[in-house]
This record gives structure tokens, sequence and C-alpha cells, in this order.
């Protein structure tokens, strides 16, 4: 049996692909996300057992932490794994513990989904701290990386060297995923703007009254009939007049339904670089609204624009550009 690792939306795309690339094998498919769970549940896979792990904090309860720990890893090695498939290069810990300890006796291939994360490293007491907790706690040596407000850690080359991994190239397989989409979901809309909320007060990036102010006037000129939100799956708030959009159900990413929409806006979502690389119209809003960090903000910036492999992201400054590139491409 092969075990895969799928801990965020990002990887939702390389995960079904994966999984139609090893159809006639066994797939063990371990999360610890809800909304994950529940899609794999409903796509139901014939090849794929679910493995739902509801992660205990380490600090809420370090007893039930470790024994949980126990028992997860005992758990996955009754299942006869021959091959260990993970997709992120930072956060996991959880995870990264039971990889290390799993790469002793079983073949593992890291399959990165983002070829970068372009926040500068960075040394301080705090990040020391933490660095030598994953160590000791996570067994992931990791690097520290700043982004502007605050840290961010990504798994070091000397983690992968531990778990003698391998790089594996995943081709996203479009018409299988846009397939399965249609089986299974009825999205039968004929809206053409996917607008992606969330996370962008919550993690201070811009202020509440700025993004309420300036989404709201994008919101009215384009006409909410128009438009259809998706929320960020941890960070589900709505503001103001996003609150009365259509929405996407919570638990199917927005990665896979390229062929739903035809244009993308956002503000610092990955999804943008993905439907840029699919050929589609990609709407950053990262120069429209007001930062809280000019640095954070160029940081976030040059993370989509680095990830590009095929077409543009767009990154308008003023509500009038918007809307001229709404109707280029003939959206409204």
């Amino acid at each position: 049996m092969k075990l895969v690792f799928c801990i965020s939306n990002l990887f939702v795309p390389a995960t079904i692909s994966l999984i139609n690339e090893n159809s006639k094998s066994s797939v063990l498919l371990y999360t610890d996300q809800k909304e994950i769970y529940h899609i794999f549940k409903i796509m139901n896979f014939k090849n794929v057992q679910l493995y739902f792990n509801n992660n205990i904090t380490l600090l809420r309860n370090p007893f039930k932490y470790f024994l949980k720990r126990r028992k997860t890893l005992k758990e996955l090695r009754e299942n006869n794994l021959i091959e260990i498939y993970f997709f992120h290069n930072a956060f996991g810990s959880f995870e990264n513990y039971l990889i290390s300890k799993l790469s002793l006796t079983i073949k593992v291939y890291h399959c990165p989904v983002i070829k970068s994360l372009p926040f500068e490293k960075r040394k301080s007491l705090n990040s020391f701290v933490n660095k030598t907790i994953s160590k000791l706690i996570y067994n992931t040596e990791v690097t520290p990386l700043w982004t502007g407000q605050r840290y961010t850690y990504k798994l070091s080359d000397s983690f992968f060297k531990k778990i003698n991994s391998k790089k594996k190239k995943i081709i996203i397989n479009d018409l299988f995923i846009n397939k399965i989409v249609e089986k299974h979901f009825n999205l039968n809309n004929t809206v053409n703007i996917l607008f992606l909320t969330g996370a962008i007060v919550e993690s201070d990036q811009v202020k509440k009254c700025e993004y309420e102010s300036k989404i709201d006037n994008v919101i009215n000129v384009i006409g909410k009939e128009n438009i259809v939100c998706k929320q960020h799956p941890r960070y589900q708030a709505r503001y103001s007049l996003e609150s009365e959009l259509d929405l996407i159900p919570a638990y199917i990413p927005a990665n896979v339904l390229f062929s739903k929409f035809k244009i993308f806006i956002g503000y610092s979502t990955s999804v943008l670089t993905d439907s840029a690389n699919n050929g589609l119209t990609a709407i950053s809003l990262i120069d429209y609204l007001e930062p809280v960090s000019l640095d954070m903000k160029k940081k976030y910036k040059d993370y989509l624009i680095n990830n590009l492999v095929s077409g543009n992201i767009h990154f308008p400054e003023t509500l009038e550009e918007i809307i001229a590139l709404i109707k280029n491409n003939n959206l409204q």
C-alpha cells in the first residue's frame, strides 16, 4: 500500500492525479483537514482508503499528544506500506515526525507543488527556540524564514537527506480532475468570476476598514450576481458585501474548479498562480489594497510571481484597472 500525505487544499489536485496514476495500487490517504477528508469521501476512489487524523495540540495536552502520535504511527505501520508520498515543504510538524520514523524502512518521495518560498532566512532567539523544539519534539530540521511580520519554518535540506527522500514530479491531470468534478459536484453555474476570500484581514495583511471599503467597491461595480465566493478553508469569515455573494461549498478547493470559472480574483492565494498557469485570468488585489506591511506585501507578491510556470498574474492598482481587465476578457 502507498501512503499519501495531503495536509492542505494546495495539494488536492496533485493528490487526485497521483491516485489516478496509481489506480491499480492501494492508496492510504492521510489528512488532518476535515474539508479534505470530506471531498475525498465524496469522490470515493475505489483504490483509496482514508485516514483522518484529528491532531491534538501539544501545548494543550502533552500527554494525549504523545499518546496519539504513538497510536497513529502504529496504525500506519499496520498497512504494509511500500512507499510514502508527501507534498509540503513547510509546516506539518506532526506529519513530519511520522514521515521521519516511517522512512527508516519505507521509500519516501517528496513531490513539491510550489517552487519556492520568497521569505528571507533570519535568525533570532525566538527562531532558535522554535528550531530546537522542532528538532527535539518533531524530529524535523527546519530553516527559519521571516515573512515581514512573523516567522515561518520550511523543511531544511538536512531533513530531506535524513529521510532519504527522492524528488518526484506529479503531472496534474486536469482532464481527470474536471471529469471528477463534473461527476460528483453540482456546480452548473453561469457565473465566470470566482472571488477568493479569507486570511487577508485575519493574518493582518490588510486592515479590516480598508478591506471592507475597497472590496465593497469591487463587488458593487462588478455586481453581486456576477460573482461567486470561495472562502479560505480555515478562515471563513466574510466581510460586508462578501456575505451577500453566492458560495462554493467550503470543502471544495478552488484549484479543482478551473473548468468552471474563467477569472479568479484574490489577494495572495496560490490559487492565483495555479489559475494563471492554467491559462485563466488571475487578478491579485495586492496592489489595490493598502497593506499593513510593505515588506510582507513584497514577499507575497514575489511568492506569486516566482511560482508561475506560464501565464500571467495581473496586479491592478485601481478599481478602474480591475474593471478594465474584466471587460477586456469579456467576462462581465
